[in-house]
């Protein structure tokens, strides 16, 4: 579409709805209410989301269990409505997971005249092992198990998952199966600070500050990029130099959109997150602005633009991964998701109270929470220094 614009050519371009890609501000205004100007002429294809296909036969066993009354209109209306309802209680990204995964079962099913709504134990047991017999990992079979269940709790079919046999087929599962989970290694503030300094040392630009930045807050902030992606300019507050308030109207974890306050205090440090947003700010023209934290950087005519959409997933994977492969860090251990690992297990190495770095993250409990902690060596060895206080070295 650059390529176009500049050769001021027309012609018919097909995209996807997507917001967060660097080229959507040659298709949309910087706020998001019209079409870029370069677009004469527009229409938009709709199609049904995951959410939609995920609940196509609740209705009609809801409506066996409510009697004559069903037929009165106002009872059609609400129970129309229901589906799309369920389906909003839980995340959209949980959704879009479950969704073809339900299909899969329900194909499994028809194709073997087995009930499927509401399916019984054995018939789910018989399904998860028949996943299980293809080499999938343990952690496939427990995200179809659930897929299974939060279908039939939408359809008041009961828990038919913790039936005995389908709860044996997830311990063998676990048992014989591989993990297949690839959590990513905590990454150490060390390896932050060389990051920053080797991108600054590859050029002093606007895409490699966004990105040192992302790194610093990331780290600091306990962020994955789902939250990075949401932080907009209006949603910072600088108090002085020394603190940086930062408001996420919405977490992955925070489920019922409450909204959480993170304050991060500056450091005496080149990575200081405080000191990397507020010249972020200055560099990239965002003061005063509501426009996304992080977006991606293009090059017009040898001048630098900062987008007005949020960055990408890959975008900002790209660039960050660049900078840990510089600096010794293999990309398969190491990931978007090191720098949140890497700021809680600083936190919890340093001895800092759980509920207070478990609220900084957004952890609602502690099983989830100290799944991210890697306890160092050092820790650990204050074990043996704490039973034999008196006879150390």
């Amino acid at each position: 579409m650059l390529h176009m614009r500049a050769c001021k050519a027309v012609g018919t371009v097909i995209v996807p709805w997507w917001p967060k890609q660097q080229w959507w501000h040659l298709v949309r205004s910087a706020d998001g209410s019209r079409w870029a100007a370069a677009v004469r002429d527009a229409r938009e294809i709709n199609v049904t989301r995951p959410r939609d296909l995920f609940l196509p036969d609740v209705a009609p066993l809801l409506k066996k269990s409510l009697g004559p009354g069903s037929q009165h209109p106002d009872v059609q209306r609400l129970l129309g409505a229901l589906p799309a309802a369920l389906a909003s209680s839980k995340a959209d990204s949980t959704m879009k997971r479950y969704a073809p995964l339900w299909q899969r079962f329900v194909q499994w099913c028809k194709e073997r005249e087995l009930l499927f709504l509401p399916s019984t134990g054995t018939v789910v047991a018989l399904y998860l092992l028949a996943i299980a017999q293809t080499g999938k990992s343990h952690s496939s079979i427990k995200c179809n198990s659930a897929a299974i269940t939060a279908f039939h709790e939408f359809s008041s079919s009961g828990k038919v998952t913790e039936h005995p046999p389908v709860c044996a087929v997830r311990n063998y599962a676990r048992r014989v199966l591989p993990a297949g989970e690839n959590r990513k290694e905590p990454i150490t503030w060390e390896k932050v600070v060389q990051a920053n300094l080797w991108l600054a040392g590859q050029a002093q630009s606007l895409r490699n500050l966004s990105l040192a930045t992302a790194i610093s807050l990331g780290f600091c902030g306990f962020f994955r990029y789902d939250d990075l992606s949401h932080i907009r300019v209006n949603n910072l507050k600088l108090v002085g130099e020394s603190l940086l308030e930062i408001r996420l109207d919405s977490r992955k974890n925070d489920q019922y959109r409450e909204g959480s306050l993170i304050v991060l205090s500056a450091i005496e440090s080149y990575s200081c997150p405080v000191k990397s947003v507020a010249l972020l700010l200055q560099r990239a023209g965002l003061e005063g602005s509501s426009r996304p934290l992080f977006s991606a950087v293009s090059v017009c005519d040898g001048v630098e633009v900062y987008g007005n959409t949020p960055a990408s997933y890959q975008y900002l994977r790209r660039g960050i991964l660049e900078a840990f492969q510089a600096v010794g860090l293999p990309a398969k251990q190491f990931g978007l998701h090191s720098l949140r690992a890497g700021g809680a297990t600083q936190a919890a190495n340093q001895g800092i109270l759980d509920r207070l770095w478990m609220e900084h993250g957004g952890w609602k409990s502690q099983r989830s929470a100290f799944g991210y902690v890697k306890t160092s060596s050092e820790v650990k060895a204050g074990v043996t220094q704490a039973m034999f206080p008196s006879l150390q070295p």
